[in-house]
């Protein structure tokens, strides 16, 4: 990992000059930024589906783990759709859901 700041001095450019932009990138290191707001807001999505993901990555689909956290009264928390006696949080609703699964194959 490269050093940006190093016996009282911050990385300089060979210019000699200070680069907040190198020194955010030698901070953030090589790793591969997933753009997210890229993949919501494609053109080839339909603008109902975009909508649902963006709430859902926004963690603001009104699931029944979410209404218990903001105190809002829930008679039975497990998931509506495969009727297992799962609670419905977000990941159960978009990974292991059977009934999920089995309307995205």
């Amino acid at each position: 990992m490269q050093i940006w700041y190093s016996s009282g001095a911050y990385l300089l450019t060979p210019e000699g000059k200070y680069s907040l932009t190198q020194s955010y990138n030698t901070l953030l290191g090589k790793h591969a930024r997933l753009r997210v707001a890229d993949l919501i807001w494609t053109r080839f999505a339909q603008p109902k589906h975009r909508f649902i993901l963006w709430l859902a990555m926004q963690d603001r689909l009104l699931i029944k783990e979410r209404l218990k956290r903001l105190n809002i009264p829930v008679e039975d928390d497990t998931c509506c759709l495969c009727e297992k006696s799962v609670e419905e949080t977000h990941i159960h609703m978009f990974s292991t859901c059977e009934w999920i699964v089995r309307v995205q194959t």
